[in-house]
């Protein structure tokens, strides 16, 4: 029987991982466009949820989330930070500042993140919204 070199095993597990973090990636990317969709009555709450888990993913998994949700948009960029620039600039059209959309989808990523939506909005006087980018920095906010 052929052994398996304990190192080989790890590379080939972590390439796995790797493989099935950037397909979820392209999964959220695709997602997105019909939650950011003024009619989807769950938009907020889909794009939070979206948003929420795409800041979960792998560091090294997010610019494929960045750059197939920015080619969805008909912005294709292999620039990761371009990429996330227009995945920022689309969310924030679809929920224009101090709109209720805005405070829906403020409300979900705070009770995504395990805050009180409610306490958030009294201290800030409004929820703002902030991508996470690619490398793990904040993009935007409001």
């Amino acid at each position: 029987m052929d052994r398996v070199d304990r190192g080989d095993a790890g590379r080939v597990w972590a390439e796995a991982a790797r493989h099935a973090a950037e397909a979820r990636a392209q999964e959220l990317a695709r997602a997105l466009p019909p939650a950011l969709e003024e009619g989807n009555p769950r938009g907020p709450e889909e794009t939070g949820r979206i948003l929420a888990e795409v800041s979960r993913l792998a560091p090294e998994a997010r610019p494929a989330f960045f750059v197939s949700a920015a080619s969805t948009f008909h912005a294709g960029t292999s620039d990761p930070a371009a990429a996330a620039e227009s995945v920022r600039r689309r969310v924030d059209a679809a929920f224009r500042g101090g709109s209720e959309r805005r405070m829906r989808l403020g409300a979900a990523l705070v009770r995504l993140g395990g805050g009180e939506p409610q306490g958030a909005a009294r201290l800030s006087g409004g929820l703002g919204v902030a991508l996470v980018m690619y490398d793990g920095n904040a993009l935007g906010g409001c």
